[in-house]
């Protein structure tokens, strides 16, 4: 699998506007890990609800250990993994 043009420049379009958590559902959505991508939603509704711009010490935490999963699956599934890693 690989991602295409499209869906890297995608991800970069997050990365850029500084909405990291939505270009890893983003990833996690093009990788088809539902239970991901569900996880990474809930983390943006409660940056969305406490109105912060960045995760909370805790939300960090919580998203750097799905971070773990998400990249591991990414760098066995793509064969671009590099590409898109640079994306982050």
């Amino acid at each position: 699998m690989k991602l295409s043009k499209i869906e890297l420049k995608e991800i970069k379009r997050c990365t850029r506007y500084n909405n990291h958590t939505w270009a890893r559902l983003t990833l996690a959505h093009y990788l088809k890990h539902y239970g991901l991508k569900e996880a990474y939603r809930n983390i943006q509704q409660l940056q969305e609800f406490f109105h912060i711009a960045r995760p909370s010490h805790n939300l960090q935490l919580l998203r750097n250990d799905l971070d773990v999963i998400l990249f591991a699956l990414a760098k066995e599934k793509l064969e671009n993994f590099d590409e898109v890693y640079k994306c982050f």
